[in-house]
């Protein structure tokens, strides 16, 4: 893998031949004594429509829905397999990665340093706190309605899913340490093709091509600053009330 994380709770992969990052987010526990309920959500890489061959794997899981967070451009480049799975709608709730665009203009004009890169990831983890929420609230939109088992994706599942991930453990109640490691897992479940690693620079591969523990605080801390806890956000920027809450324990909690 490329990155090395002591990740204690690997089994929480889901084996489908060549789909990347896919993993379930059941059985964190969470603050009230409850786990999470396997096999109600699902995150992953984005898988292309090509890969027909592993649908059969997929379609046991008996998705219900599917957010994919990628770009409309993205979206262009590659179709998902999971618009091709009988019983399941793909939702888009498209989330820019603006960062990538910067990024790359970044790498060609010379400025590669990690820090670089890292300032630039930290203010894409920022807007999609801040400036994003109407797709996740889309996602909890569908979470609420009993759109599940759910999955969610984006290009390589690492940062827009990844905080998608982390608002809904967040939600139920889940702590953040175990957050923390569901995000982190990344490093151990995802390899970035030979075409990826051909436009990153070798010393930039490390800052770009990894989930950062630093990228998730500066998202949480920035809901912080600008709502003043994590509730007010939940209500204000995505309509999660406390009672919306409740439901959302009772839909994915056992």
């Amino acid at each position: 893998m490329y990155a090395h994380q002591q990740v204690g709770t690997l089994p929480r992969q889901v084996s489908v031949e060549a789909a990347h990052n896919f993993r379930d987010l059941g059985g964190w526990s969470t603050r009230l004594g409850g786990k999470v309920r396997f096999g109600r959500i699902f995150r992953s890489a984005a898988i292309p429509a090509d890969r027909d061959n592993i649908a059969p794997e997929i379609a046991a899981l008996n998705l219900k829905a599917v957010c994919d967070f990628r770009s409309e451009s993205e979206s262009a480049v590659s179709d998902s397999v999971f618009t091709h799975l009988p019983g399941v709608t793909v939702h888009r709730l498209p989330i820019n990665p603006a960062v990538g665009g910067s990024i790359i203009e970044l790498l060609t004009r010379g400025a590669q340093t990690g820090e670089d890169i890292s300032h630039l990831l930290r203010r894409a983890y920022i807007a999609y706190a801040l400036e994003w929420g109407p797709s996740y609230r889309g996602m909890f939109d569908l979470l609420l309605q009993n759109d599940i088992p759910l999955l969610l994706h984006c290009s390589i599942g690492k940062d827009r899913t990844g905080f998608g991930a982390a608002l809904i453990l967040r939600a139920v109640g889940v702590r953040w340490d175990d957050i923390l490691e569901d995000y982190l897992a990344t490093n151990q479940l995802w390899e970035p093709d030979q075409q990826l690693l051909d436009r990153v620079p070798r010393h930039a591969r490390a800052t770009l091509l990894n989930a950062h523990e630093e990228m998730l605080h500066a998202a949480f801390e920035a809901i912080r600053l600008e709502y003043g806890s994590i509730e007010r956000y939940f209500e204000r920027a995505l309509g999660l009330t406390a009672l919306s809450r409740e439901k959302l324990c009772d839909l994915l909690v056992s």
